[in-house]
């Protein structure tokens, strides 16, 4: 669709955005998309875009819109586009260097949470979150927990800028540095609590994922070989079991399907009191353990 002029009401965006990505996206996806775009640069929400359907948007403004949508006909993520997402009630900056924070890894905060509330483990838990990402955990746990101690670590030093970018925009004190959990370097610090969301989806799995997140995200935080599914889980396990204080907990996103063979893993390892979790699409994506 070719745009009338270089100035456009709302009205007229809405339909060129329709008209640029219907051959690609369902409609509900590119409302999704039209209401984050008018959001982050009109500052005007979905339930308003109708009454000021005839207000007019500036070149300015147009060209940052059109310059999204081509990105979106490209299967960019439209998180990477407007550089960030929202989780857990806090705005998260993301770029390539990073996966984009999932709504299922939220329930796995939730119940850390949770559990600081109704059993407390200290009253200024020492937390440890490892392949931190973007810091979307360590972020909401520390403003989440009264008085929490929280470091996170990762292998990538280009992830590690954004963690820390994010702590810095959310006002948050954490402590980042590198490690590679499959070879941590000596380590002398107790946790009450370690959490991580690892590299969990096997090489085979690539087959049946959308091809904007295999075109963008990193692979190294997505992808284990398929011969060695829980190949972080055994790593975080002898980490865990060596560095949790007394009655300390391991909180892990899982693959949905190795929840059994990771559980068995986990008792080999010494872990006791292990709990398994669904998400709210009913699959097994959560394993609380300690070792008492």
């Amino acid at each position: 669709m070719e745009l009338p002029h270089n100035t456009l009401t709302l009205l007229e965006m809405v339909d060129y955005i329709k008209s640029e990505l219907s051959t690609l996206y369902p409609d509900t996806e590119i409302r999704t998309f039209t209401h984050i775009l008018f959001e982050e640069y009109c500052a005007i929400p979905a339930h308003s875009i109708i009454l000021q359907k005839d207000d007019a948007i500036t070149e300015t403004i147009v060209k940052k819109f059109v310059s999204s949508v081509e990105l979106l006909k490209q299967m960019m993520p439209i998180q990477y586009i407007i550089g960030k997402t929202f989780f857990y009630d806090t705005d998260i900056f993301v770029d390539e260097n990073v996966l984009i924070p999932r709504n299922e890894t939220e329930e796995l905060v939730q119940w850390i949470i949770n559990d600081q509330k109704n059993i407390p483990l200290n009253a200024n838990p020492v937390i440890f979150d490892i392949c931190t990402g973007s810091g979307c955990i360590a972020v909401v746990l520390k403003k989440s927990i009264p008085g929490s101690v929280v470091t996170a670590c990762d292998i990538s030093e280009k992830a590690l800028m954004v963690a820390r970018r994010n702590a810095q925009n959310n006002s948050t004190e954490i402590n980042f540095y590198a490690m590679d959990i499959l070879q941590p370097a000596k380590h002398n610090e107790k946790y009450d609590i370690i959490v991580s969301n690892p590299p969990y989806v096997t090489e085979k799995e690539a087959l049946f994922m959308q091809p904007n997140v295999l075109r963008y995200e990193p692979r190294e935080a997505l992808f284990v070989p398929d011969a060695s599914p829980l190949l972080f889980y055994d790593a975080l396990a002898e980490f865990a079991f060596s560095h949790l204080k007394e009655k300390g907990k391991l909180y892990v996103e899982i693959n949905e399907n190795y929840p059994w063979e990771l559980i068995g893993l986990l008792r080999e390892k010494g872990f006791t009191d292990i709990e398994c979790h669904k998400d709210i699409h009913g699959k097994a994506r959560f394993i609380r353990c300690g070792w008492f």
